[in-house]
Parts: C-alpha cells; sequence; structure tokens
C-alpha cells in the first residue's frame, strides 16, 4: 500500500509537468463564434456567452502563433518577406473582444492565465514551471467548459443559431461529473464546416477571404521542412523543449520528463508492473481529455492500447537499447495518442495546409512581432 501511494503521489506530481509540454489542441479548440453576435436573453454574465467564446479562441491562437513563428525558427529573409502579407491582415483591424465579462470566475481565470501566458511568449522569456502548471490547469477547465456547452447543445429539444447552435450558454451546462458522458463523433466533412465556421468567427469574410488568396505567397516563403510542420499542427500553448529545431516542432513528447516517465515505468518490476500500471496512465487519459474533449470510451481504451504497446515494447529493451531508442520511444508515444482520425482532420488537403499556415502566420498583430525581429520600429 505505501508503494502504491508513493506512485499516485508520484504520478501525480509530474502530471502538471508532463502534460503540458502536449497541448497542441484542437485547431481552434472546438469552439467559439462568429463576429455578428446574436446576443440571448440569459442574465448579464451568461448573456454576451458568444463574445465570451471568442475571446477565449483569440486567446488560445495569438498564443499558438506565437508559439509557432519561434518554432519555426524563421530566417530574417523570411521574416521581411512576411512582413508586408502580416499587414494587409492587421489594416483589417478585426475587432476581438477585450475587458469582457465572463461568466464565472473559472473561465475569467483561464484568459487571464492565456493573457500571461501570451505576454511571457511575446517578450521570449522562459517559462517557470509555475506558469506551465497554472496554464495546465486553466486548460483542463478549459475543455471542461467547452465539453458542457457541447453537451448541453445536444439536449433533446435544444434549439439555436449561430454558435449557439452547438454552443449552449452556460445556465443550460449539466450539473455534476460529464466524465462519463461522450460527445458526438466529428466526421471529416464536418470538419471542414466547422473549421469554416471557426475561421470566419475570428476572420470575418473579408478576412477569410484575404488569407486564403495568400495562402500560395506565405507557403512559398517556407521551407520544405517548415512545410512539414501543418499537416498535424494544432493551437499549441507551451512551447516544445528544443525551439530551435523546426523538424520536430510538435513533437513535444521529447522532453526530459517524458524519457523519465519511461525510466520510472522500466524500474518497476512485473508483478508491481501488473497491478499498479494503471497509475501511469493517468496522464495519458488526461492528455487525450484534454485535446478532444467528450472523446469516447472506446476510442480512449483504443489509443491507450496503444500507447501501452509502446510502454511494454520499452520494458523489454535492455539499458543500451533503451538508451538509443529513448526519443523514439517519445514519439512512438505520442503517435500513438494522436486524435486525428477521430476528428477529421487526418485528411487535411495541401490547399487546407497552405491556409492554415497563412492563418497562423498572418495572425493580427504579427506585424509587431515580425518587426520586432528583424530591428524595425
Amino acid at each position: 500500500m505505501r508503494r502504491t501511494n508513493q506512485w499516485r503521489m508520484e504520478v501525480k506530481n509530474k502530471k502538471y509537468i508532463m502534460v503540458i509540454y502536449f497541448i497542441p489542441v484542437l485547431i481552434l479548440c472546438i469552439s467559439f463564434s462568429t463576429l455578428n453576435l446574436n446576443k440571448i436573453n440569459t442574465s448579464d454574465n451568461t448573456g454576451n456567452w458568444e463574445e465570451q467564446l471568442n475571446s477565449l479562441n483569440h486567446l488560445v491562437m495569438r498564443t499558438s502563433s506565437i508559439n509557432l513563428i519561434h518554432g519555426l525558427a524563421l530566417s530574417q529573409e523570411q521574416v521581411q518577406e512576411l512582413i508586408p502579407l502580416a499587414l494587409q491582415v492587421d489594416q483589417l483591424n478585426l475587432d476581438f473582444p477585450d475587458g469582457i465579462e465572463y461568466y464565472s470566475h473559472d473561465l475569467k481565470g483561464i484568459c487571464n492565465t492565456y493573457k500571461i501566458l501570451s505576454g511571457v511568449l511575446l517578450e521570449d522569456k522562459p517559462i517557470s514551471d509555475s506558469l506551465k502548471n497554472t496554464v495546465y490547469r486553466a486548460r483542463e477547465l478549459h475543455s471542461d467548459i467547452i465539453k458542457r456547452s457541447l453537451l448541453a447543445a445536444h439536449m433533446p429539444g435544444y434549439q439555436a443559431e449561430g454558435c449557439l447552435k452547438c454552443h449552449a450558454a452556460p445556465e443550460l451546462f449539466p450539473k455534476g461529473s460529464i466524465s462519463g458522458k461522450n460527445t458526438p463523433p466529428i466526421s471529416a466533412e464536418d470538419r471542414k464546416e466547422i473549421d469554416l465556421a471557426h475561421v470566419k468567427g475570428l476572420f470575418g469574410e473579408e478576412g477569410t477571404l484575404l488569407l486564403w488568396n495568400l495562402r500560395d505567397q506565405v507557403y512559398k516563403i517556407l521551407t520544405s521542412e517548415q512545410k512539414y510542420v501543418f499537416g498535424s499542427f494544432r493551437c499549441c500553448l507551451i512551447p516544445q523543449e528544443d525551439v530551435a529545431n523546426p523538424g520536430i516542432y510538435g513533437q513535444s513528447f521529447v522532453t526530459n520528463e517524458w524519457i523519465a516517465y519511461f525510466r520510472k515505468i522500466r524500474e518497476v518490476n512485473d508483478n508491481d508492473w501488473q497491478n499498479y500500471k494503471s497509475l501511469f496512465f493517468i496522464p495519458l487519459g488526461d492528455i487525450l481529455e484534454s485535446k478532444l474533449p467528450g472523446i469516447r470510451k472506446k476510442d480512449k481504451t483504443k489509443l491507450l492500447d496503444e500507447a501501452e504497446t509502446v510502454i511494454n515494447d520499452s520494458r523489454k529493451m535492455d539499458e543500451i537499447d533503451f538508451e538509443l531508442q529513448k526519443e523514439n520511444l517519445c514519439v512512438r508515444l505520442s503517435e500513438a495518442l494522436k486524435i486525428d482520425l477521430l476528428n477529421g482532420e487526418a485528411t487535411r488537403q495541401p490547399d487546407e495546409r497552405k491556409f492554415i499556415a497563412a492563418m497562423f502566420l498572418l495572425y493580427p498583430g504579427n506585424s509587431a512581432v515580425y518587426m520586432k525581429s528583424a530591428g524595425q520600429k
């Protein structure tokens, strides 16, 4: 029992440190609104629900955009080429909500945390473990809020328009635990429709069209290695450790924390492993819940089974093989927990990759980031 409690505490204490490196969440974080806000007749603190979602979306997208710029290690020549394109988007003067009233202290705290993180990233300062842990806790609450809004929108008899069609207001949220409840699966066609609605929610019709028209110009600026990123890039709140290597951008399982995770697993003898291995899968399950709120039990089980195969392979290796293969094991674990086939993003087409590159690299405000990098005012 003492050993069980010890491992439980170790997993719990490392959970925030470990999981925070793998928060490339769903593009646009499966939420958010249109620019034509349709306010609902509720109490004052929930009546601007779409505006609150749009504010949250903007903060996640802004943070992810900054992370991407740093992670791609753009050359000065590339930066100079991106500046005039980013200025075209900035000239649209898109209005993102700020200083709005949030329906709960939790949501206000989430947005404040994301604002603090964005400020640290803009200054290109190191992110403290304390802030990483705070961001992870904010992301957990964020996922719970989004899942509750999706579940509420699928209650019998519910009808609404615009963003409220999929994201019901807080007063309709299901009460109590929702861990056993699933949201409907998203097909490839659903994903395209949802993504387009989310993009228009941020950029409007004019901004969306501008990004589409600029996609080829943006893509031509990038190297082959940088283009590869957009085959699987998701919103990313916390940058990977090795941001100077764009070739592994997004493979954020290749960290000292995850290598230590494998080492700890390899130290457990066979008998104890059979009895207590479930403790080591707690962080993996939390990752899946954060990446896809409402993931179905059978899908979650399938992905965890694939992760267990990787973990079992690590336990079979001798010390030399493990040292040679430890980074590869981290990548394999990352691949095992991918949700692309579950959310319809596995079929991303070339033009979609180009558009996503344009959206993140030309996100409003990025011209200032590029000019600062180029030493311009």
